[in-house]
């Protein structure tokens, strides 16, 4: 993998105060929410009561308004602040990759897109990601006994695996909550690694979007001033992720301050709540002689709130198990490269398994609960 975030030397004395933009942007998104809330209401934009998406309590989907002009506002101004050359070429080719896709999701949430065209939008940015800036998946690592690959499996892959993290991102923003704190989780982890290997750009990201999505959740579980994050919320949301996983990708090596062994493992266990939930969902609809981009309520999360739990549970049940995931990773990490995928494997197939089996167990630890009144369809 090429090591395309690392843009060169930044100044000590703004790289050093980068953990505390969380908290400067958990302020101002939090303003910027309340104002979204305001001028929603005002023009009535609102999430519409319909059998896709049942819900029973007023709401808007322009969450992901914030989160986007969060992410650009903090480009804008530390890219203004350091006047790196590289680090702006790096920062102006991503932030036109995002805007792309930020403007197809909002369309999507004011007036629906058929999928081809989101397609095509999501084609576009992932064009700039991989040949402006640069960012290919050259060798598998081992896995599956695979290195390097030839050019044209490199890109045609990128895409590939492009197309699958951001759109199975998407189809993960079921509930209240799930979406914004699998993020959060993956946000948190991506923050620290970068930041102790001194990696400007996707460090800056990483905190950036920590401090707005605690406050974009703080207003997703909201019972009366509730924000989706929306089509243009989830796609920027998910691009961001690839973006991030690509990065830890080229850490591979012992010239950084931390690296890690096998670090293919530790982005299939942060993301193995989508990865497991879209395979399992696409199968069941095609089995079912259904498009697998047809919405429908056989989600794990779905699975879970009719089992009894509230969003707010369901979702830190998943982020749990995201959690419990990781773990058993890196505690296997030492182990020989077949055995910690093995382990890996087995992980994730058995605690999500569990999750879609489980029974009245539920019902029975929930029953003084008021049975879950809203399902979102993806």
């Amino acid at each position: 993998m090429t090591n395309f975030s690392d843009f060169f030397q930044i100044p000590a004395i703004f790289y050093s105060i980068i953990p505390f933009v969380s908290i400067l942007f958990f302020i101002i998104s939090t303003q910027l929410f309340n104002i979204i809330l305001v001028v929603s209401r005002k023009k009535n934009i609102s999430v519409p009561f319909e059998e896709r998406s049942t819900h029973t309590t007023w709401c808007t989907n322009l969450g992901g308004i914030v989160i986007y002009f969060g992410l650009i506002f903090s480009f804008n101004i530390f890219g203004a602040i350091i006047h790196q050359p590289e680090v702006l070429k790096g920062l102006h080719y991503f932030s036109a990759a995002t805007t792309v896709l930020f403007f197809v999701g909002l369309k999507d949430d004011l007036i629906e897109i058929d999928y081809i065209k989101k397609l095509m939008g999501q084609f576009v940015s992932f064009s700039i990601f991989i040949f402006l800036i640069g960012a290919k998946i050259h060798s598998l690592g081992g896995l599956f006994g695979i290195y390097e690959l030839p050019e044209f499996v490199s890109i045609s892959l990128t895409y590939l695996v492009l197309f699958f993290i951001v759109n199975s991102f998407n189809l993960a923003d079921g509930i209240d909550g799930l979406a914004g704190s699998i993020s959060l989780i993956i946000m948190a982890f991506m923050g620290v690694f970068f930041y102790i290997n001194s990696a400007f750009t996707p460090s800056l990201i990483s905190f950036t979007l920590v401090g707005i999505l605690i406050g974009y959740l703080k207003f997703n579980f909201s019972k009366t001033d509730k924000i989706l994050m929306g089509d243009s919320g989830s796609l920027v949301l998910g691009f961001l992720i690839a973006y991030q996983f690509f990065n830890f990708q080229s850490y591979s090596n012992q010239s950084f301050p931390l690296t890690l062994d096998k670090n293919i493992f530790y982005l299939i266990a942060l993301f193995s709540y989508p990865l497991v939930d879209t395979i399992r969902i696409f199968f069941v609809r095609i089995f079912a002689g259904k498009s697998p981009f047809k919405p429908d309520k056989n989600h794990i999360h779905h699975l879970l709130l009719r089992k009894g739990l509230t969003h707010m549970q369901a979702t830190a049940i998943i982020s749990v198990s995201t959690i419990f995931i990781l773990a058993i990773t890196h505690l296997s990490n030492k182990l020989e490269f077949n055995l910690s995928f093995a382990i890996l494997v087995f992980s994730i197939s058995l605690t999500y398994l569990l999750l879609i089996k489980l029974k009245s167990s539920f019902q029975e630890l929930t029953s003084d609960l008021n049975p879950p009144k809203q399902l979102v369809n993806k």
